[in-house]
């Protein structure tokens, strides 16, 4: 992640970061727990994005329960999105797309 956004950057590109979505358990495999896997990647983005001075996408908050699954109504399962979640995601990814530069908008 560190190579590809020192790339973009080197070519004038504006990064945005996007954090994971919540999963608290997989229906497929309900030995599966990624929660804290999920949060430590979160925060690894998170503060990458804040090293490289690259915009972060925070879906994971915006989407998750406590548990660290999806909040209510957010998925129509434990795994995919439903339409709330959709416009959850979609105000995440517009706030995230207001932060750009000028520039970076054509």
């Amino acid at each position: 992640m560190r190579a590809i956004v020192d790339i973009a950057r080197a070519e004038g590109i504006t990064v945005i970061l996007g954090t994971l979505p919540p999963m608290a358990r997989n229906s497929f495999d309900p030995d599966h727990r990624p929660a804290p896997l999920i949060a430590e990647q979160n925060r690894f983005l998170a503060a990458l994005a804040k090293e490289k001075g690259a915009i972060l996408a925070d879906y994971h908050a915006a989407l998750a329960a406590p548990d660290g699954g999806f909040a209510a109504g957010m998925a129509s399962d434990e795994v995919h999105l439903s339409p709330k979640g959709y416009a959850a995601m979609r105000k995440v990814l517009e706030e995230a797309l207001a932060k750009l530069p000028p520039a970076a908008k054509n």
